[in-house]
């Protein structure tokens, strides 16, 4: 059995206190059945207190009473968890051990890599040149899958293209753009897809008419987007990509590595390339407010649009499939 990762995900540690942006705020915080077990038959007074602060979600699901300010009970004032500090690291629930790591299980292979809504994530991602996936093999054989071979000879490719750094990232997104038709075409003979909206000027209006009607994940979401739609012309008037492509060729090199496979699976190769693009048409135009109102786009501005876009696409399943929806009109 294989196992996938980037090259920096064993760097990755939870900054805990020393981040920004706690994922210990502001998210529902589900408990598995094991772990809540558990939790009820710890003893004393922090035993107490930890059944007085789990209740259940509207689904029934075990999980944190969260404060009025959305904190985890058990978030102290210094950033630091305290049933990690009253129980140990292995106490924790499962969505607390493994935020932000994902998992993409398929017949021969685990793929593993780390969600963007966290900063240490997003700095590991930024800091690595260029993003590349290293492959440990277990000993253990498992038969490949037919369909998932396909699908990883032609991510292969499109990793291949995107690390050309002899062309312009422009000309090698019309590239992945012209690969990715045809082997579907190959794969699925007489398909056909309109045309992706690759213009500039069509692209970036897209983006920015569907992430408008995405769900809102807090109250600042709305103004911002309104925002970014009213400055989207002085954002574009210098063009886009230079001089960070390399930025964007990391953040396109993540997305085709967590969607490519899975959701081609499900859907098509060519809509889940679309759905790449517009995310990163999406960042880039992040990124251009940014510069529009600050003459300069630091590490920790980039962390930020990051995080805030991950949050609203990657972790609200009804953002993601509306998204795709949106393709297919």
């Amino acid at each position: 059995m294989l196992t996938v990762k980037p090259s920096f995900y064993d760097d990755f540690h939870c900054k805990a206190g020393a981040c920004t942006d706690s994922c210990c705020i502001g998210w529902e915080i589900d408990i598995d059945d094991e772990t809540a077990e558990r939790y009820r038959q710890v003893p004393g007074e922090f035993g107490e207190c930890l059944s007085q602060n789990i209740t259940e979600s509207e689904e029934g699901v075990p999980c944190f009473r969260l404060s009025s300010d959305e904190r985890c009970p058990f978030l102290q004032r210094d950033g630091l968890c305290r049933i990690y500090r009253e129980l140990g690291k292995d106490s924790l629930c499962e969505i607390c051990r493994e935020h932000p790591r994902f998992y993409s299980f398929l017949a021969d292979r685990t793929e593993v890599g780390l969600g963007l809504c966290c900063e240490e994530a997003c700095e590991l991602l930024l800091r690595d040149a260029p993003l590349s996936l290293v492959t440990e093999d277990d000993g253990i054989l498992c038969d490949a899958d037919d369909d998932e071979q396909v699908l990883l000879s032609v991510r292969g490719t499109l990793f291949d293209i995107l690390a050309d750094h002899a062309k312009p990232l422009q000309e090698r997104i019309r590239h992945l753009l012209q690969t990715v038709q045809n082997a579907q075409e190959t794969l699925t003979p007489g398909f056909q897809m309109e045309d992706f909206p690759f213009d500039e000027r069509e692209l970036f209006d897209f983006t920015v008419r569907v992430f408008q009607e995405t769900e809102p994940i807090d109250g600042t979401w709305t103004d911002y987007i309104n925002r970014l739609t009213e400055e989207k012309d002085k954002i574009l008037q210098d063009g886009v990509f230079s001089p960070d492509e390399t930025v964007y060729e990391k953040l396109l090199g993540y997305l085709l590595y967590r969607y490519f496979i899975e959701h081609s699976l499900e859907t098509t190769m060519t809509q889940v390339l679309h759905f790449c693009l517009v995310n990163l048409a999406f960042l880039v135009l992040c990124d251009g407010k940014t510069m529009l109102e600050k003459q300069t786009v630091s590490l920790s501005d980039r962390v930020d649009n990051i995080k805030r876009w991950s949050k609203q696409t990657e972790y609200s399943e009804e953002n993601l499939e509306f998204l795709y929806r949106s393709l297919l009109r």
